[in-house]
């Protein structure tokens, strides 16, 4: 719990001992726990977009996901704004034959200020080059989020690499093909 895993612990032991106020069962209060709702997928369906527009080697909707003045720290560094993260991105999509991402272990906590939210995930990569190398990888994402003119965007975003290998291309025979 004091590792890189530190920000994924706490989110999932944050209502934990928390003094909650009863559930208001008002008309309002339904509204307000339906909204939480809705922002939590939505926030989910930014990140899924990330990785779908990623896979895709599109470089523009990728930054869509993201704030104009978004930062992002990973292995390679710190990119800050739309010109950094696409110079970054374009190095990124150009050395890939084909990417699959995957993230998994979702958890989306709300902030008070209901503009704000942490989403914390795992992600997994399948990534073939174009010397047809094939390589797979993992890691851990923290996410901060800022609802921007009523949609769900990346605003801050730390990306781990935990592990990459390399794996093996096997051919598998159907029929007289293979």
């Amino acid at each position: 719990p004091t590792s890189m895993w530190k920000p994924s612990v706490d989110q999932a032991f944050e209502l934990k001992g928390r003094n909650r106020a009863p559930r208001d069962d008002s008309p309002e209060g339904i509204l307000r726990r339906l909204q939480r709702l809705e922002d939590e997928r939505d926030i989910e369906l930014t990140f899924r977009r990330y990785h779908a527009c990623y896979d895709a080697g599109d470089v523009e909707a990728i930054l869509s996901c993201y704030t104009d003045d978004a930062i992002q720290i990973n292995a390679r560094g710190t990119y800050q704004g739309h010109d950094e993260l696409r110079e970054s991105y374009r190095w990124l999509t150009s050395g890939q034959k084909f990417a699959i991402h995957h993230g998994t272990n979702v958890v989306v906590t709300l902030d008070d200020d209901p503009d704000h939210a942490t989403l914390n995930a795992f992600w997994f990569s399948a990534v073939m080059t174009h010397q047809d190398k094939l390589l797979s990888s993992g890691g851990t994402y923290v996410h901060r989020m800022r609802r921007v003119d009523g949609e769900w965007l990346i605003a801050k975003q730390r990306i781990t690499f935990n592990y990459l290998t390399k794996q093996s291309h096997i051919a598998r025979k159907m029929g007289d093909s293979v």
